[in-house]
């Protein structure tokens, strides 16, 4: 089983020190430009919100890409496109989760009648 968390830097500094074992994925903004526009278009908040938003996620960008943790970074151009790189990073660590539910069932029963066939 794969467990997928998407958690803040701060926590995931802390499983990492914990000695959990795990491949932690960054995800960044394609440039500062279009993360401003994002917070923008997300918050209603005042401009003085947005600019300590800005520079927040401005200091975990700096964390994910200076990080020896973070093993895997993934650039959030295009929802679709990133989705794809996502998916096929997932899969190039865990092989096994590109097989659907029926596939892993299937392969777990040939396997157990194989074992009792020997």
């Amino acid at each position: 089983m794969v467990c997928i968390l998407e958690i803040n830097i701060d926590d995931s500094k802390e499983i990492y020190k914990s000695g959990f074992g795990g491949n932690y994925i960054g995800i960044l903004p394609p440039s500062g430009e279009s993360l401003r526009e994002r917070v923008k278009n997300k918050s209603k908040a005042s401009t003085e919100a947005v600019n300590k938003i800005l520079v927040e996620a401005q200091e975990e960008i700096k964390e994910i890409e200076n990080s020896s943790f973070f093993t895997n970074r993934l650039i959030n151009d295009n929802l679709e496109d990133s989705y794809e790189v996502f998916k096929n990073r997932i899969i190039s660590i865990y092989p096994f989760v590109k097989y659907d539910y029926d596939q892993v069932e299937r392969l777990a029963r040939d396997a157990v009648n194989e074992k009792q066939d020997e």
